[in-house]
């Protein structure tokens, strides 16, 4: 494996929240403010190898192809969601500590092949590109 530390085990992870210094508006001390921690985001697209998009509604579950693809991913899982409609796509926010660039990504996820999960889904076709924001909507 090209990715990450270790594969994603249990799709979850307990990460310890950051702290900065800053100012209270209200006094002129330094305060401890909390901050996030560094994420990474991805939309993935899981296609065949003739580039048709694989509907993953009903792909969820132990042995099945979202099983397969988030043991590929880095460890780190922060969360994600998937499309309910045949689109094939999953959005996806991880540590970005170890985040691995879109386009190993994406060579680490076409590896699956043709017979991926106990529904044999082709996902060599996959695309990966990196999120270039968070809409929550």
């Amino acid at each position: 494996m090209t990715i990450g530390a270790t594969p994603s085990t249990n799709y979850n992870y307990e990460g310890v929240v950051g702290k900065i210094n800053g100012y209270d508006a209200t006094a002129a001390h330094p305060t401890q403010k909390n901050v996030g921690q560094s994420i990474a985001s991805y939309i993935i697209t899981v296609k065949n190898v003739s580039a048709s998009a694989q509907d993953l509604r009903t792909e969820t579950g132990a042995g099945k192809t979202i099983d397969a693809i988030f043991r590929v991913l880095p460890q780190g899982i922060l969360a994600y969601f998937i499309t309910n409609s045949g689109a094939g796509t999953i959005s996806l926010i991880v540590d970005g500590v170890n985040a691995p660039l879109a386009a190993a990504l994406q060579v680490d996820l076409r590896a699956l092949g043709t017979a991926v999960g106990t529904n044999s889904i082709d996902v060599s076709g996959t695309t990966v590109a990196a999120g270039v924001s968070i809409v929550v909507a």
